[in-house]
């Protein structure tokens, strides 16, 4: 009975508002908006249902049902250190086609050409990367020694940059299947390793060149971050 509640008040929400008007980036009401819009109305209002309505978990109301209604992008964000899921609509894109993304809390990623660069209002947050050697290797089925540099703020306030080489691997096919969508990918491993740090991030490339999933290590205090194209 609960989610059919959420659901009738999730559907329209989430049509009406991604679909408003142009507006500065940062500002666009979206499916993060409509979720939690849909759980301050359950309970009732005032502080403790705004509280609750920031916390909710975007994959406790999502559903190919209410995803149907919806006819802009939308990307599912995965915060694993908090096994945290939010609604994310784009709300902008910058010079060099970096498309801003962002949910109704403020918080809100950075992605270029699929992939991602930078994270905003997560905590410990990734402020820029050099991508282009991934997203070429991506389109050319791997590479070997290809450079990443990954700035972040440290707590000092001073950008601090961190250089690495990887490797991009393909390592199988994978299909996945997100509420009631499916879409064949070719699973590609980025092992990386620098001085002060080794990790790999892993993405999910579908047959139309687009990334449908990645989970890639914002830094070593704010873990793993997991993004899912759920419509584009």
């Amino acid at each position: 009975m609960l989610r059919a509640m959420l659901l009738g008040l999730v559907a329209p929400l989430l049509a009406a508002c991604i679909e408003g008007g142009t507006r500065e980036p940062f500002e666009t009401v979206t499916a993060g908006d409509a979720l939690r819009a849909a759980v301050a109305s359950r309970v009732g209002g005032g502080g403790a249902a705004e509280a609750e309505a920031q916390a909710v978990d975007a994959r406790r109301v999502l559903s190919a049902a209410v995803l149907a209604q919806v006819d802009k992008p939308v990307l599912l964000a995965i915060v694993r250190e908090a096994d945290r899921g939010v609604a994310m609509a784009p709300v902008g894109v910058g010079a060099d086609g970096t498309v801003q993304w962002r949910d109704g809390t403020g918080a809100g990623l950075l992605l270029r050409g699929g992939v991602l660069v930078g994270t905003r209002g997560l905590g410990f947050d990734l402020l820029t990367v050099d991508d282009a050697g991934l997203r070429a290797a991506l389109g050319a089925g791997g590479g070997r020694d290809v450079p990443r540099v990954e700035r972040r703020l440290r707590g000092d306030n001073v950008v601090v940059a961190e250089r690495l080489f990887c490797d991009v691997v393909a390592v199988g096919r994978e299909r996945l299947d997100y509420y009631g969508r499916s879409h064949a990918t070719t699973r590609f491993e980025e092992r990386c390793a620098g001085d002060e740090s080794a990790f790999v991030n892993t993405y999910w490339l579908g047959t139309d060149g687009l990334i449908r999933r990645q989970a890639v290590r914002v830094g070593p205090r704010a873990g793993v971050l997991e993004t899912v194209v759920l419509r584009e």
